[in-house]
């Protein structure tokens, strides 16, 4: 298995948390490194360890069924649309990620893990009244 650190990190540089994910493959693509992400948070979130950096972005009714029932299984949340809206969000700018400090831009981009690779999601915050 092939390990990677990612960290999510301010503009400034601060890192706000750090995360870590095993793929079989040393070579993966962006997509691939998003879509990880999101079903470890997915899970995180199902397990009451969610992170407040989480690009899991749950809906009203997800929010509000989770709250209700206080159940918390496989099906409450869609993995799959939570990998759909951090792919677009990836696309519309929502957050920008550096490998080795250099910006993938692209989700079928490949990336090479390795022992000295760094990963960072860098969120982008809109600015009010712009």
């Amino acid at each position: 298995m092939h390990k990677v650190t990612i960290s999510d990190e301010t503009s400034s540089g601060d890192i706000l948390s750090t995360l870590e994910l095993a793929f079989a493959a040393e070579c993966i693509t962006l997509k691939d490194l998003i879509s990880a992400r999101v079903t470890q948070e997915v899970e995180a979130y199902q397990n009451d360890t969610e992170n407040e950096q989480s690009l899991v972005r749950l809906s009203n009714k997800e929010k509000v069924l989770n709250a209700t029932l206080r159940i918390r299984k496989s099906n409450d949340i869609d993995i799959e649309k939570q990998i759909y809206i951090a792919l677009s969000g990836f696309q519309q700018n929502a957050f920008f990620v550096i490998v080795n400090d250099t910006q993938v831009e692209n989700l079928e981009d490949e990336i090479m893990i390795g022992k000295e690779t760094t990963v960072s999601f860098i969120k982008l915050i809109p600015l009010v009244g712009g």
